[in-house]
């Protein structure tokens, strides 16, 4: 009587000699959570900067004109109605005027730093993943294909928020913008016609998409990390 019998998968069990590789890519790992996650934050506040000027107008009423005075000194009938009226609309405006004075100085503040940490913590991830995928290689361990790709991505990141602008001066893109630009450049998008559509798409590219395109990079370099990471690490512990 045949008996069938049924191939199984091989079992893959834990490697021992592969433990001193598995320990030195945990305290990798470690480094590289952590710059992944500084520049997450650093492009995230870039894309928040741009969404609260372009659609939440936080910043409207600061770069708005002073109202003007609807009457003249020579007219002392018309000061009083004036003055009521001002008097009710006046306190009103001018807190928004402050609120958003306030939005405006703290972002100002907040994402120049942002930028630097930014562009410091996306050439310290290329560096960790890519020492990560070498003592992988070492070590003869498993996930050299998602580890590749997560180094890739890291370098295309990487290449989206370097300021290339003050090396070429006829680049003007990439993740990391300076506020008052975007301002300026807010400005100006208001008062485009509908004709200027390359001027509008450039604005777009230059502090939407742009920012948007390295958020998607980070993270899919960050999915690809974490496969690799399960199968030099996970598997041999």
């Amino acid at each position: 009587m045949v008996q069938d019998v049924k191939r199984e998968q091989p079992v893959r069990l834990p490697n021992p000699g592969a433990q001193p590789f598995v320990a030195a890519l945990k305290t990798v790992r470690f480094f590289a959570v952590i710059f992944f996650w500084l520049a997450m934050v650093s492009v995230l506040a870039h894309v928040a900067a741009f969404v609260s000027a372009e659609w939440l107008h936080l910043y409207e009423a600061a770069t708005s004109s002073e109202p003007a005075a609807a009457a003249s000194p020579e007219s002392p009938a018309a000061e009083a109605p004036t003055a009521d009226l001002s008097a009710v609309a006046d306190p009103l405006t001018q807190q928004q005027r402050d609120q958003a004075m306030q939005y405006r100085d703290y972002t100002a503040i907040v994402l120049p730093p942002m930028r630097a940490l930014g562009i410091l913590s996306a050439a310290l991830l290329l560096v960790t993943l890519f020492l990560y995928l070498q003592i992988a290689l070492l070590g003869r361990l498993s996930g050299i294909r998602p580890l590749t790709r997560a180094v890739g991505l890291a370098l295309v990141f990487l290449a989206a928020v370097v300021p290339w602008h003050n090396i070429f001066a006829e680049v003007r893109f990439g993740a990391f913008f300076d506020f008052q630009a975007l301002l300026e450049a807010q400005a100006a998008h208001a008062q485009w016609t509908a004709a200027e559509m390359y001027e509008a798409a450039c604005y777009y590219a230059r502090f939407l998409a742009v920012p948007v395109a390295g958020v998607v990079l980070l993270a899919l370099a960050g999915i690809q990390f974490a496969a690799g990471y399960r199968e030099s690490v996970v598997v041999n512990e």
